[in-house]
């Protein structure tokens, strides 16, 4: 059973493609979350995959590892597997949330949209001021603390032209596992539709040139597009609802974020 716990609708970022319409300084209890891990199990769930989500996650971080550590005790009670993973804008991310995150197993994506301009235009601060230094800061720290983690980047109209070399900031900087997401819900012009062909075409270079080096890497959309072609049998489809339940601050259930 995959959950997803809406820790605060409140965000410290103003992404110009957030499809938040507010940022309520909401924050919902831990007892929600234990709730909702315990009902999933006496409802036969033989797995928990937890993922925490915002907002910004990490405005709530004790709540958080307060939850994760009544997760680790529910995983030894009922014997199953429990996962956990955070999305972070990272600009709060700090060596103790990382060594608490290594010491309780949860995987960090942080979010960040490449190199300096990509990630200025599209992620200023609740302020109004530039995040890539705060961002890249996140970076050198995961980096540092050898912690396994993944980058998480939008592809928008407006920063597709930076999209490849963005990519290769992020790799340069020791970024492994690679996440991009386009942006659906944004008009994207003629033009800017020839630059992602463009740009998706050099990314395709850039990953046969990392694959012809024997590097150890994964490298989204090209591996799960490849998985789906070669392992199609064994593809799972989205079942919001069955396998998939997101909690929002006051309890409320959707089927996905």
């Amino acid at each position: 059973m995959e959950l997803t716990f809406i820790l605060t609708e409140a965000c410290n970022l103003r992404c110009t493609y957030c499809y938040q319409p507010a940022y309520p300084e909401s924050h919902m209890p831990t007892a929600k979350a234990i709730s909702a891990m315990e009902q999933a199990i006496a409802g036969g769930a033989r797995n928990l995959a937890l993922t925490f989500f915002g907002g910004e996650p990490l405005l709530q971080k004790d709540t958080l590892l307060e939850i994760l550590h009544a997760a680790r005790d529910l995983q030894q009670r009922h014997e199953i597997p429990v996962t956990a993973k955070v999305s972070t804008n990272g600009l709060l991310l700090d060596e103790p949330f990382i060594d608490a995150a290594r010491r309780l197993g949860l995987f960090i994506s942080l979010s960040c949209d490449g190199n300096e301009t990509a990630q200025n235009m599209g992620r200023p601060t609740a302020k109004g001021s530039d995040s890539a230094a705060h961002v890249h800061r996140a970076l050198d720290l995961l980096v540092a603390k050898k912690i396994p983690f993944a980058t998480y980047t939008v592809i928008t109209p407006d920063n597709v032209i930076h999209l490849e070399e963005s990519i290769r900031t992020l790799w340069e900087k020791g970024a492994r596992i690679l996440v991009t997401a386009m942006d659906y819900t944004a008009t994207w012009e003629p033009e800017q539709r020839k630059q992602l062909k463009k740009q998706y075409t050099r990314l395709g270079k850039f990953y046969r040139e990392k694959l012809g080096n024997k590097e150890h890497f994964h490298l989204e959309p090209f591996d799960s597009r490849i998985a789906q072609r070669t392992r199609g049998s064994e593809w799972k489809a989205c079942a919001p609802g069955l396998r998939q339940i997101t909690v929002a601050p006051d309890g409320t259930l959707y089927g996905c974020v």
